[in-house]
């Protein structure tokens, strides 16, 4: 063997080092689908980031392991790469243990065979869980209150507008609350005293009603709660929250 393809031979033990390397410290998952045999092999270390799972599954297997509220995105991932779209990416959470998802995005592409339709398609799944968890994390704290931990003005106004698309049809009724005389409260007793007040009442709602409520920046102990309707007959009613699809707003 000359020196070149010595040189060869380690220059390619070296990449596979470092692609093994970095599939075990980034949570990385190689894989590649077989697109007419339907069976999708992935890389060695799928038990460290899949859970138990076989190297070599079919899409619908591997389908069964995604969230149910990421199943739609996983199936336009897999249609898109069946009908012939080059490079296709989606984020969803997979199943790594009981009850247990991780969020992965992934990345592919499609090869062609001689009739130009796609026989394989090879790709790349990160795990984003921490970044997703930080997202979050970071969205709380635009749309939530620091003090009692209710939606603010901002995140409720959001939530109401997608409770009204999601019911375009429908008849909701807002409902306010106030609490009388709770200025009072801070102009005898100080700030510090009617933001426990505050809190306390957080607290009370968020048992009471469930889901989220609004609180008001004026302080004044406003509160918010949206019902529909015809959910109010008989002396019965069906509250709906932010945390459900419906709204609600805060002290």
């Amino acid at each position: 063997m000359d020196n070149r393809m010595k040189e060869d031979v380690s220059e390619k033990q070296q990449s596979g080092s470092r692609i093994k390397a970095a599939e075990e410290n980034l949570k990385l998952v190689v894989f590649e689908w077989d697109i007419k045999a339907d069976v999708i092999t992935l890389s060695p270390n799928q038990a460290k980031c899949y859970g138990k799972i076989s190297r070599k599954i079919s899409s619908q297997e591997f389908l069964s392991r995604i969230h149910p509220d990421d199943l739609p995105k996983a199936n336009t991932f897999c249609e898109n790469i069946q009908q012939g779209v080059l490079y296709s990416k989606s984020e969803y959470r997979i199943l790594e243990g009981p009850d247990s998802y991780i969020w992965y995005r992934v990345h592919a592409i499609a090869q062609f065979g001689e009739d130009q339709k796609p026989v394989r398609a090879v790709g790349i799944a990160f795990d984003i869980d921490g970044e997703i968890k930080v997202m979050d994390q970071l969205r709380s704290r635009a749309e939530r209150d620091g003090l009692t931990g209710l939606y603010n003005r901002e995140g409720t106004e959001s939530r109401i507008r997608k409770f009204l698309r999601s019911k375009p049809a429908g008849q909701c009724a807002l409902f306010m609350i106030d609490t009388d005389n709770f200025k009072q409260i801070n102009d005898r007793n100080g700030h510090m005293l009617g933001d426990v007040v505050l809190a306390e009442m957080a607290s009370a709602m968020k048992r009471i009603m469930g889901g989220a409520r609004y609180r008001g920046k004026d302080r004044r102990g406003r509160v918010y709660h949206i019902y529909e309707t015809d959910s109010i007959q008989g002396g019965s009613r069906r509250e709906s929250t932010a945390a459900d699809g419906g709204v609600s707003p805060s002290v």
